[in-house]
């Protein structure tokens, strides 16, 4: 299902003080951090055992989130390293649960663009302010 939505806001910019002390950097690194995680699993450990899709699909569009890039399905596909079938319906599954929410591309219409919902985006920071915290 395509609605409405509004493409993505851009990241204010700011000086470099500001931004060490957002917490998008922070939260930038940390999500680097379970993606170098996984890929060094995969080294070491049959992938299929850790298949989560819905969970890397989440991690790729936070990472677009905070760095304030938009997602198509296609790369969104692509980067979660899932065929594009598998991709679409766990994307169907994330917006059952109002985690995510896909949209025509303003500037190509043939192209379908997903974001995380307001709903999705608290979530992950709500993960990821307790990941590593110990909470």
């Amino acid at each position: 299902m395509i609605d409405d939505c509004a493409p993505f806001d851009d990241v204010p910019a700011g000086d470099g003080a500001a931004r060490a002390t957002d917490p998008r950097v922070d939260r930038s690194r940390a999500v680097a951090r379970l993606r170098d995680v996984r890929r060094l699993r995969a080294r070491f450990l049959p992938a299929h055992l850790f298949a989560d899709p819905c969970w890397d699909m989440l991690l790729d569009l936070y990472a677009a989130e905070l760095s304030g890039e938009r997602a198509s399905v296609s790369w969104l596909s692509a980067s979660a390293h899932l065929p594009l079938t598998t991709a679409l319906r766990r994307l169907v599954v994330l917006e059952q649960q109002g985690l995510v929410a896909r949209f025509e591309d303003p500037d190509d219409r043939r192209k379908t663009m997903v974001r995380l919902t307001g709903a999705g985006i608290d979530a992950m920071d709500r993960f990821f302010s307790h990941f590593g915290t110990g909470d």
